[in-house]
């Protein structure tokens, strides 16, 4: 007569208990990185806007500078400061 023993299954839990604790790891991870990124995202979209207003500014600055560097402009400019205009200018020479 033949016994049969039970086989021994401690090997499969513990395979099974570190599958889980792996897949719970990952799953972790894996929140962790999506909050990650979509913090990056809201980082990127309100340096964009900042981008836009900074380059609106510029626009901005230049009008302004090429308005003043305008002939007309430039010619009440010199009246303003009382500067006069001289014809025969005399350099200095080395």
């Amino acid at each position: 007569m033949t016994y049969l023993q039970p086989k021994n299954h401690k090997n499969n839990s513990f395979f099974l208990g570190l599958g889980l604790l792996l897949f719970i790891a990952l799953a972790l991870a894996n929140v962790f990185l999506y909050n990650q990124i979509v913090g990056l995202q809201h980082l990127i979209n309100s340096q964009q806007k900042l981008l836009e207003e900074l380059r609106l500014a510029n626009a901005d600055l230049k009008n302004q500078t090429y308005q003043k560097l305008e002939i007309g402009n430039l010619k009440e400019f010199i009246e303003e400061r009382g500067l006069i205009k001289i014809n025969n200018p005399d350099y200095l020479s080395v």
